[in-house]
């Protein structure tokens, strides 16, 4: 019973298998033929590989350059003009552009480079750079930090200078007919990669392209101790109290509007006053206000007030719009409104916030003027002046008031406020994407800058590609009909030449789906195989078409390659174009009628 059972399951074993076993015996028992048709596929698949890996290899390798070169990325605008710092902020928002810096002027952007061991120098030009900056990360450098500096390729080489050397920036200027230069030593974190351009370029952070325009412009740098002017703020106010003791007509009010900046005038009562300025006016006089158009006056506009009103006794109160503050220190913060207190009612001191009941006497104040702020320290002292503001004196606050047109800064060291930067003269900007370049120059353009790009050359790799493609499909329609008529006629030719083998299989009891699967299973090994074969062959020639080609290619580059996916599609589709193929022998082979078995025709 035992050996019964075994037989039983081997011979249950072998049926399970028994097609494909008697399709291999057969290819086996017919090598030559078999051969010749493995040969016959793989010469068919094997130029389409390679012309599709020349196709993929080249247009992949261009592709990659265009990428991986940011100057292809590169938004370059045609002219200057002032480009705001909120401008700058807008645009970064932009999700298509990667890396945006401002650029100062071109003429104030040349300085001098010299090594300190040797007296040659170069003129070179300064290019602004923070964290982020394609065209140094992607050649070889890296971000410099406020004491160093990346230089590119063709200065390294013109003054022998490498990574870890120090060079001299000499900056000068014309001041009264007088010649005055300034110099600033930087060490080379990094020289770049020719590709990066061979204008000879120094590579600094924003803030020392910035210091070196203002010295050329004939301003201070205080923090490189180069002297100059400062650009100090001057305060501006929206609008002044006048108080005299007479009533003034209409046609004096008239005078006083005319010609001095201001636009409206009118009689205020003493409440409404104290409720708008914070403190209390005298009662006994008339109190007027004037202020200008939708703008601010400053100094001037209030001296020729003055030169009007001589004689008159007046007095006059300079106003601007309570701003918000926070006052900080250490952990704690406080919100407070700050209105400006003339010295004409109290004698304050400059720079130190006034209030009724002062929580500390020391602390960081950041003052928000429509959407600028300004960050100072400041001493807090007591008032007795009982309102729902804190106060800080006239000129103080006229200063601040000044945040409503442009930035300022607050200079610690000097104690004095600075104005800020208008804007910038240019920018150099990097899309993300090849795909990004011309959506962001009909984004610029639009808005009425001018801009170059590489575009044209995009364009033309993508045209490439797209013809490319278009070729190969036409070869490989070609050949993928003359694989399958060939596969087709060699499986059809073979079941003919085995028609009587196959009647005899039926008769002694394999049915019409098992006869069906044998052409399939010897299509689907001749496929297999004529792929590999087909492999070999591209993988040799491959080898020789990178090897001619070496000398243009950069390192992990090839002009002929696949990758896994396009070998697992070929593989894949060769198969299922087998199976296809021999379906049309298989089915004639289920239609040959057993009984042809026992005639011999």
């Amino acid at each position: 019973m035992r050996g019964k059972r075994k037989a039983y399951y081997s011979v249950s074993k072998l049926k399970r298998g028994l097609v494909l076993w008697l399709a291999m015996k057969d290819l086996w028992h017919e090598k030559l033929i078999t051969i010749n048709l493995i040969l016959g596929t793989a010469a068919i698949i094997a130029p389409l590989l390679i012309l599709f890996g020349i196709k993929f290899g080249t247009i992949a390798t261009m592709t990659n350059r265009l990428v991986n070169d940011p100057k292809n990325l590169e938004i370059r605008p045609l002219s200057s003009r002032s480009y705001t710092p909120s401008w700058f902020e807008a645009v970064k928002k932009n999700a298509k552009i990667d890396f945006i810096i401002p650029m100062t002027r071109q003429l104030s952007s040349s300085v001098i480079i010299e090594t300190l061991s040797s007296k040659k120098t170069v003129t070179a030009d300064l290019v602004s750079t923070q964290k982020g900056d394609p065209l140094l990360l992607q050649n070889g450098g890296v971000i410099p930090d406020k004491k160093s500096c990346v230089i590119n390729y063709s200065l390294a080489k013109e003054l022998g200078l490498k990574k870890g050397d120090m060079l001299k920036c000499s900056v000068t200027r014309y001041i009264k007919r007088k010649m005055q230069k300034d110099t600033i030593v930087l060490k080379v974190a990094a020289v770049l990669s020719p590709r990066a351009g061979f204008i000879k370029s120094i590579y600094v952070p924003l803030e020392i392209v910035e210091n070196i325009e203002k010295y050329k412009d004939g301003l201070a740098v205080p923090q490189w101790g180069w002297k100059g002017n400062v650009s100090q703020a001057y305060p501006v106010y929206d609008g002044v109290f006048i108080s005299v003791p007479k009533v003034l007509d209409r046609v004096e009010q008239i005078k006083l509007i005319s010609g001095t900046g201001f636009a409206y005038m009118h009689a205020i009562d003493i409440e409404k006053a104290t409720e708008k300025a914070g403190y209390t006016f005298d009662p006994k006089r008339n109190l007027y206000f004037i202020k200008p158009y939708n703008n601010s006056v400053n100094d001037d506009n209030i001296g020729s007030l003055k030169i009007k009103l001589r004689g008159k006794k007046a007095e006059l109160y300079p106003w601007i719009k309570p701003f918000d503050a926070v006052i900080k220190n250490g952990k704690k913060e406080i919100k407070i409104k700050i209105a400006a207190l003339p010295q004409k009612i109290k004698n304050l001191k400059e720079k130190t916030l006034y209030m009724a009941f002062p929580p500390f006497e020391k602390a960081m104040m950041t003052v928000y003027v429509k959407k600028r702020q300004l960050q100072m320290p400041i001493e807090i002292k007591a008032i007795d002046e009982v309102s729902n503001f804190a106060f800080i004196d006239e000129v103080t606050a006229g200063k601040l008031a000044l945040l409503q047109q442009r930035n300022l800064i607050f200079d610690q060291n000097m104690h004095k406020f600075l104005l800020s930067r208008r804007g910038y003269a240019s920018f150099r900007l990097y899309a993300k994407h090849l795909d990004d370049v011309e959506v962001l120059k009909r984004f610029f353009e639009d808005k009425g800058i001018a801009v170059a790009t590489q575009a044209e050359r995009i364009h033309e790799v993508r045209e490439l590609d797209k013809y490319l493609t278009l070729i190969f499909w036409l070869i490989a329609v070609v050949g993928v009909i003359g694989a399958a008529a060939t596969l087709s006629a060699s499986l059809y030719s073979a079941v003919e030449r085995k028609r009587k083998e196959l009647s005899i299989l039926r008769l002694i009891g394999l049915s019409g789906g098992m006869i069906f699967r044998f052409p399939i299973y010897q299509g689907m090994v001749i496929a297999a195989s004529g792929v590999v074969v087909a492999l070999l062959f591209f993988a040799i020639m491959a080898t020789i078409i990178n090897t001619l080609f070496q000398s243009h290619l950069q390192s992990g580059e090839s002009f002929c390659t696949l990758t896994m996916m396009h070998i697992s599609v070929v593989l894949l589709f060769s198969v299922l174009l087998a199976v296809v193929a021999s379906g049309i022998a298989a089915y004639k082979a289920t239609q040959t009628d057993p009984a042809e078995a026992i005639r011999d025709e």
